[in-house]
């Protein structure tokens, strides 16, 4: 079973992760998303458990729980892992599964559409504007 493991901290490596699961089922795979600048984890990840069971152990072991000051978020994966990366990176990785803020319905399932968020402000901020009109900056 995939599963999406949120909120984790900034610092965790694989070995965390595995820590983090030790004594709650084998964990085949752990897929690290990392900032290009940073190197570290982007906040998220995801863990393969190949027994289902264990897998809905460790959700109702750690989803919820606190660790290094964050409460952690485990949910299964409904769809791909690539679809779920997506959409989180999309969102930078802020919110939860099942919030408004990233576009995940309850159950983790992903909602297609949703409103685009803005950014830099508009021609009443000065924006960039297109050729139409409006000023060309700051």
């Amino acid at each position: 079973m995939d599963l999406f493991l949120g909120n984790i901290p900034f610092k965790y490596k694989e070995s965390d992760i595995h820590q983090i699961f030790d004594g709650l089922g084998n964990v085949s795979k752990v897929k690290l998303t990392l900032s290009n600048i940073t190197k570290q984890n982007k906040g998220f990840c995801f863990v393969t458990m190949p027994v289902d069971e264990e897998a809905q152990k460790a959700i109702e072991a750690l989803n919820g729980k606190e660790i290094d000051g964050k409460k952690l978020e485990l949910v299964k994966v409904e769809g791909s892992i690539a679809e779920w990366e997506k959409k989180m990176l999309r969102h930078g990785g802020s919110g939860k599964p099942g919030g408004p803020s990233n576009n995940f319905s309850k159950g983790g399932k992903i909602k297609s559409g949703g409103s685009a968020k803005t950014f830099g402000g508009g021609p009443a901020r000065g924006g960039l504007m297109n050729k139409t009109g409006g000023s060309r900056g700051s």
